[in-house]
């Protein structure tokens, strides 16, 4: 079973999000816009959700990813086979991965941010200390579930898009820069690629 939580950095951007392929996908769908003040890190949501979710799947997604039909119930079937999942994320050979141009569940170092999907039991949690805002927090995630053995796939779905362009804002990237040096520091001699 699969708890979606789409989650957008405003409420136009949540009545924008593509409901097309997802209500028949999902067990419990929470969709929130996190504007100030809002609920906090994109990881405080995840962890949540991981706490309180009613299914055995949870899918923390943004409202700018669009999800092919099929494409929710590949992930969740490949997360509930004890993977962490997610429809585009970087190899460590550098290659970006995306779900649209596999054949088979494919290992990635980390996931983009736009969709990952994991088993509430897993035993991992979002840091929110170390990324109490929006970036690397789910890459981290996907660090901390190697350390654990649980490996980071993207599964093959079509249709998919993460349409966002936020990365283009000089702020953003800032923003991302700093967070990823403390990736980088918490995670010392693990060689990892990021979207």
């Amino acid at each position: 079973t699969l708890t979606l939580v789409v989650l957008a950095k405003n409420h136009e951007d949540l009545v924008a999000f593509n409901m097309e392929h997802v209500r028949c996908a999902v067990d419990e769908l929470i969709l929130l816009a996190n504007n100030p003040p809002g609920f906090g890190a994109s990881g405080t949501v995840g962890n949540y959700a991981l706490d309180h979710g009613r299914c055995d799947v949870v899918g923390l997604v943004h409202a700018d990813a669009v999800f092919g039909a099929g494409a929710l119930g590949a992930f969740a079937s490949e997360a509930a086979s004890g993977s962490v999942c997610g429809m585009v994320g970087r190899s460590l050979g550098g290659a970006y991965v995306w779900c649209n141009d596999i054949q088979e569940p494919t290992v990635v170092s980390t996931l983009d941010s736009c969709a990952i999907f994991a088993r509430r039991d897993i035993g991992v949690r979002f840091d929110t200390e170390t990324f109490d805002g929006f970036h690397c927090c789910v890459e981290d995630f996907c660090l901390q579930a190697l350390a654990r053995g649980v490996p980071t796939k993207i599964a093959p779905a079509s249709g998919c898009q993460h349409l966002g362009t936020m990365w283009k804002q000089p702020e953003w990237m800032g923003d991302y820069s700093r967070y990823r040096a403390l990736l980088s520091k918490k995670w010392p001699g693990t060689s990892f690629l990021t979207t």
